[in-house]
């Protein structure tokens, strides 16, 4: 027990920074059913001359050409925080080409330092030591001292971006699970915009409208046979927990199971989420590992062992997970019975 004492100590002391952010940010998060800013654009520019972090030149978020090969920078932006508005954090996910491209650099001081007095923003982002090549980059800033009162608009984040030598063709940008939240409310973009990298050799694609998708019906399972009864052991019971999620958003859990494959440990959570992440100590040096459901491209963890702390963004309100409160013992399996013997 004491050795799992200490080690629960560890994996909190590790994450605490990027956790208290999250949890800080959760707190002001106002639902799913917040209604859209109109004016109110979040997106990617890949021009970045003339932004500054309280003001915006003009937008270029539709495409660049580059050479393979070749190091720049984009800017994550907000075209509006409205009047009746603030913001004291922002969150959202960097979804980049990692085939093409790679992230050298970020830089957050930025937008939130815009207010008189405001002090150094608090940053729970996923760390670049020295790149990020898999996809998506996770972001949370968040910055107390002074409130960015709205109308204000400016740069949420800069990246440098490195494209890899060889590359060819477009390599895409996108933002997900945009938040914007301070005092008085969440700020919820009514667009968010993405960019395409055109690499030299290849034009800049013409923009085009993207038809709303036509839901495909749902197929009627067909009926299953009904199996033979067979006897079966009877397990012996373990105690669970549950662990309540109010409202969507960022929530850090120890997982109590035993060692088992990520979409076990994971599975309470249903479809309500879209992304894990978990500090893993047991690598040198111990670093956070993500696990986005569907996508293995851009998933590393594999097993969450008994007690790894795990962070994941929810995606519904009154979610609720039960666990087992320890390993699951094997069930001892009922014996054959013996068979009579003939004369």
């Amino acid at each position: 027990m004491r050795r799992i004492a200490v080690r629960q100590v560890v994996l909190f002391a590790a994450a605490v920074v990027v956790v208290f952010g999250f949890a800080v940010a959760l707190w002001l998060l106002s639902g799913t059913g917040a209604q859209a800013d109109p004016a109110t654009v979040v997106g990617i520019d890949v021009d970045t001359s003339q932004n500054y972090k309280d003001n915006l030149g003009t937008i270029q978020e539709e495409c660049v050409t580059k050479d393979a090969d070749a190091t720049f920078d984009v800017d994550v932006y907000v075209n509006e925080i409205p009047s009746g508005k603030s913001l004291t954090e922002f969150s959202y996910l960097v979804v980049f080409d990692q085939n093409k491209l790679e992230i050298t650099g970020q830089e957050h001081v930025t937008m939130l330092l815009s207010a008189a007095g405001a002090g150094v923003p608090l940053d729970g982002s996923e760390p670049i030591p020295p790149t990020d090549t898999v996809s998506p980059h996770g972001v949370s800033v968040s910055e107390w001292t002074n409130v960015e009162q709205g109308p204000i608009k400016g740069v949420l984040g800069r990246y440098t971006l490195h494209l890899k030598a060889g590359a060819s063709g477009l390599a895409n940008l996108s933002l997900q699970v945009v938040d914007l939240s301070g005092p008085l409310g969440a700020v919820v973009p009514t667009e968010v915009r993405s960019a395409t990298i055109a690499i030299t050799g290849t034009a800049c694609p013409t923009p085009t409208a993207t038809p709303s998708p036509t839901p495909s019906p749902s197929p009627t399972p067909s009926p299953s046979p009904t199996p033979s009864p067979t006897p079966s052991p009877t397990p012996t019971p373990v105690p669970t927990r549950t662990l309540s999620m109010p409202t969507r958003g960022w929530y850090n859990f120890v997982w109590t199971g035993s060692n088992s494959p990520v979409t076990t440990a994971l599975s309470c959570l249903g479809s309500n989420y879209n992304i894990a992440y978990l500090w893993a100590t047991t690598l040198t040096p111990a670093q956070w590992l993500r696990y986005v459901p569907g996508v293995p491209g851009s998933s590393n963890i594999t097993t969450v062992n008994q007690y790894d702390a795990l962070w994941v963004l929810t995606t519904a309100d009154a979610v609720t997970c039960s666990m087992p409160l320890g390993a699951t013992p094997t069930p001892t399996p009922t014996p054959s019975p013996t068979p009579t013997p003939t004369a």
